[in-house]
């Protein structure tokens, strides 16, 4: 996993917009742009988060396995001792 990362997600530039009809096709064709980059955004940090995720879920598991083992044999020490 890379610790730095760069996306880029490109959306239609808005033009100079001359007449009513223009506006409306033109904001249509610009908003349908924005939401689909920002889907395309959503789903590609997702990705990557569920990937750092799963490594660092993966690396706490060892180590609380461990911690638990530890305190085990301490428990197991401690009742010997009685």
């Amino acid at each position: 996993l890379s610790q730095e990362t760069t996306h880029r997600f490109p959306i239609v530039s808005l033009p100079d917009l001359e007449s009513k009809e223009d506006t409306d096709s033109e904001l249509k064709r610009y908003y349908a742009s924005l939401r689909a980059s920002i889907a395309e955004a959503r789903t590609k940090l997702g990705e990557e988060l569920t990937a750092w995720r799963d490594a660092v879920g993966n690396a706490e598991l060892g180590k609380e396995k461990s911690v638990k083992a530890e305190a085990d044999e301490g428990e197991e020490e401690e009742n010997a001792d009685e």
